[in-house]
């Protein structure tokens, strides 16, 4: 049987208890909306995942991710949403 590999950190959670990071109705990206308002803290925080432990797989902030959520999303560095031309193509 092939290793299983399981896929779920608790980013949200990390976020919330390390980093002081809150989420609310504002924030309809949960954790996605710190790919543009605050990558440092989203580096940081998925950075803490490997160390101490071994990491085979780690996933950036994509729950809840659309192009609506980025326009709806309210934070102080985008008070107005973020806009499309802002999320960098993959």
């Amino acid at each position: 049987m092939p290793p299983m590999l399981i896929l779920d950190g608790g980013l949200g959670t990390a976020l919330e208890q390390r980093y002081n990071v809150a989420f609310s109705p504002a924030t309809p990206l949960w954790s996605a909306h710190l790919l543009l308002s605050d990558p440092d803290t989203l580096l940081a925080c998925q950075a803490d995942f490997g160390r101490g432990v071994p990491v085979d797989v780690l996933l950036t902030a994509t729950y809840q991710v659309s192009v609506a959520g980025f326009a709806r999303t309210r934070t102080a560095a985008f008070p107005d949403g973020i806009d499309a031309a802002r999320i960098p193509g993959y």
